[in-house]
């Protein structure tokens, strides 16, 4: 559809090309957006361990601040992310690290800290599919979504948030690889809030659609 607002907003005719020009473009767009969505919740989840590093790296570090919990940055979901090429080679065309994010990260992991679902996560011994993954979702509908300085963040860097980024709040698994998102006439060609990225990856949701989630380092409880 915003292909075609594009092209009748045009003043003068449209030449052969334009609409799979145009059309390839909001792909892109669509792809770096979610892109750099799986980019942040991976670096939130990865800052537990710059967390426990900068605790422990205190002049008078407590007990707390030397057993500081990283299971989150094992996560097994995030770890299929990162080692999934097809994220891999997108995060190093898109290059989300330069921008200006690190300390809006650092807040968001301090946010999620300090949830309950956070604490019971890092309380259970172990891993299983389920609460990975659930917390992966968490991290995205209940940390990402409703904070501000987030949300101001991604419309600062993408003009395509206001169509593409009406998430209900949650995230799925699914498994088309990132290398698979719509070319211009492809068949896989959908709004962002229906894409899939890979088995790991994320699958934000509209309000009106079905739901569930994704994935950063191993560490361990």
């Amino acid at each position: 559809m915003q292909t075609l607002y594009t092209l009748e907003a045009q003043d003068q005719d449209v030449k052969p090309g334009d609409a799979s020009r145009i059309l390839q473009k909001h792909f892109d767009q669509s792809r770096q957006l979610l892109s750099y969505l799986l980019y942040f919740i991976i670096e939130i989840a990865r800052y537990a361990e710059t967390d426990a590093r900068n605790r422990a790296s205190k002049h008078l570090p407590s007990e707390e601040d030397l057993n500081v919990n990283i299971k989150l940055a094992g996560n097994e979901l995030l770890w299929k992310m990162l080692e999934d090429a097809s994220l891999q080679k997108a995060l190093e065309t898109d290059k989300p690290h330069l921008q200006e994010n690190r300390e809006l990260i650092r807040k968001l992991y301090h946010d999620l800290v300090a949830s309950e679902e956070y604490q019971q996560y890092i309380k259970v011994q172990g891993r299983d599919k389920k609460s990975e993954r659930d917390m992966l979702e968490f991290v995205f509908a209940n940390i990402m979504l409703p904070n501000e300085s987030f949300l101001s963040h991604i419309e600062e860097l993408f003009t395509n948030w206001d169509d593409d980024g009406d998430f209900g709040g949650r995230v799925r698994c699914h498994r088309p690889p990132l290398s698979d998102f719509p070319r211009a006439g492809g068949g896989r060609a959908r709004r962002l809030g229906m894409l899939s990225v890979t088995e790991w990856s994320l699958r934000p949701v509209r309000r009106t659609a079905r739901r569930r989630p994704s994935a950063s380092p191993r560490g361990s409880g």
